[in-house]
């Protein structure tokens, strides 16, 4: 990834390639508060996926597991 532009597209790539290979459907997503989890494609995404978002306190990723 050359470009914070290219999490969602790489994202949406991941996603589908661990719900093929789960079988299980991605119901949360847990990441820091970075800004391009927070974009408005995005959101848009976690809300028409039905994924409910978490975040965690930035530097803090002890929090993360």
């Amino acid at each position: 990834m050359k470009h914070k532009g290219e999490v969602l597209k790489l994202f949406v790539k991941w996603k589908k390639n661990m719900e093929k290979s789960t079988g299980r459907k991605i119901n949360a997503l847990r990441s820091d508060n970075r800004g391009e989890y927070k974009s408005d494609p995005f959101l848009k995404l976690y809300r028409d996926e039905g994924i409910v978002r978490h975040f965690t306190i930035r530097k803090h990723y002890n929090k993360m597991g």
